[in-house]
């Protein structure tokens, strides 16, 4: 049995399944820039704190847990959905 090779005839739908990010970001809206500043904030002083103690705990040093915590908000903002 032959195997087809992949193809995909839709470069631009592929890209905006599997990046999220593509697909909200043309619609965001300079008025939902301020509370989603607050939001942010409002997390990373709870979270902060956190991936402080979890890597302490973790016996690593505590930048680790705020690197850790960095990246996996990029990650998020890239490949999560949002709205």
């Amino acid at each position: 049995m032959k195997k087809k090779p992949f193809a995909v005839r839709d470069w631009g739908g592929f890209f905006r399944s599997a990046l999220p990010i593509l697909q909200w970001l043309p619609q965001y809206r300079r008025s939902w820039f301020c509370s989603d500043v607050v939001a942010g904030l409002t997390l990373a002083a709870y979270a902060i704190p956190v991936s402080v103690a979890y890597a302490s705990l973790a016996g690593l040093p505590p930048q680790a847990g705020l690197y850790c915590y960095l990246l996996g908000g990029i990650v998020y903002a890239v490949f999560g959905t949002s709205r």
